[in-house]
């Protein structure tokens, strides 16, 4: 007879079927995938995807909905607290896992409640996303610093259990909390790929065409992106896809836009589904993304899948590109690198692009299909079990 499997309730902003907010989306709905026969999932979020205004379509609101392996409470703006409580009443869950520091209604209300001893107060894993990275936290710093300081004060992540997904996460979660807590380092696992080879490019040497797909917002970086071809001279397409996080900060990146010279051709291209993200990097020369930090970076993996090489900054856990023929991953201050880069794969024949594009994607293959990274991240619920 089959063992009773361990219940993992799941707190995050934005799921499946959204995908404007990225990264996060990503992860959860892989662990899922890879996990759902180890652990039952269930999954409180919001109803509808980042700045939509409506709810997703064909969904049971404040109930439990069966999503793709997981049990789903997609919770309306209104009562939103009192139903947060309600969705965590009806399961006897063993594990709570929060996929934010800084989330009011997805981690520090169930939080507060779980300190009160309003509900079942089992083990607890936070899963922070980049938001310890010093690109992120340099963001209204001063807010963040005070808060980080009240919590701490709380007590409300006593006794957590740290869920980082490379050494360079562990490094910015001990540089705010010291040696006072423990982590796990377990790797996001990956999207399934889509497609069966690289597409080939038909590139010629002389010209690029180049891609930025993520969130647009001052952390992603892409006013940086644009300042860099600001002066290249030669032939460059840049197509630009994600949603805009930052009304004003995308304001600032249209006026660097307006201001290219007439050998750049920059284009917004708005959102795109993530079923269609892989096939629509593939026709790309270069992936290119001088974020300030992220965690993992899905993107960057999908990109690879894709067989497009990439061109990001240091600021991930993807430092073997260049030693793999994959790609470069370079330090932010030293502009003229990237525009060096930029111009060597500007100079590229169409046959040295799509070794390098084969290059990429033989190299995500070698990502994908290592079984320690689901081991690691079995082990990450288990050893929160054990705490119970």
């Amino acid at each position: 007879m089959k063992s009773k499997k361990n219940k993992i309730l799941i707190f995050v902003n934005y799921y499946l079927p959204g995908h404007k907010a990225g990264g996060p989306i990503r992860s959860i709905s892989n662990l899922v995938y890879y996990l759902k026969d180890e652990f039952d999932f269930y999954i409180i979020t919001q109803d509808r995807d980042f700045e939509d205004e409506t709810p997703y379509e064909n969904i049971c609101i404040n109930d439990w909905n069966e999503v793709k392996g997981a049990q789903v409470f997609y919770l309306s703006p209104d009562k939103r607290f009192k139903n947060i409580k309600k969705a965590i009443d009806s399961i006897n869950y063993d594990v709570m896992y929060f996929n934010s520091f800084f989330s009011f209604c997805f981690t520090i209300y169930p939080l507060f409640l779980r300190k009160m001893n309003l509900i079942q107060a089992t083990p607890i894993i936070i899963a922070p996303r980049g938001e310890f990275s010093e690109g992120a936290i340099n963001i209204r710093k001063t807010k963040k610093k005070y808060f980080i300081k009240a919590a701490k004060l709380s007590s409300i992540y006593k006794n957590a259990l740290w869920h980082s997904s490379s050494s360079y996460e562990s490094n910015d979660i001990k540089r705010e909390f010291k040696n006072d807590i423990e982590i796990h380092e377990a790797i996001n696992l990956p999207s399934i790929p889509q497609l069966a080879k690289p597409k080939k490019s038909n590139k010629k040497s002389g010209e690029i065409s180049m891609v930025y797909l993520s969130r647009v917002s001052p952390k992603k970086n892409l006013d940086g992106a644009l300042k860099l071809l600001n002066q290249l001279e030669a032939r460059i397409n840049f197509d630009i896809y994600g949603p805009v996080d930052d009304k004003d900060y995308w304001k600032k990146c249209q006026n660097i836009i307006t201001e290219l010279p007439k050998n750049i051709n920059a284009r917004y291209l708005g959102s795109i589904k993530h079923n269609k993200v892989q096939q629509t990097l593939a026709k790309y020369d270069l992936f290119f993304f001088p974020t300030h930090g992220e965690n993992y970076g899905h993107v960057i993996i999908e990109a690879l899948m894709s067989g497009c090489p990439v061109l990001i900054s240091d600021q991930t856990p993807w430092d073997q590109l260049e030693s793999n023929n994959a790609g470069w991953a370079l330090d932010l201050d030293n502009k003229m690198e990237f525009q060096n880069v930029i111009k060597k794969c500007i100079n590229l024949s169409n046959s040295e692009i799509n070794n390098l594009k084969k290059s990429a994607y033989d190299y995500s293959k070698k990502i994908i299909f290592n079984k320690k990274m689901i081991e690691t991240n079995k082990q990450l619920f288990y050893k929160a079990l054990s705490d119970k």
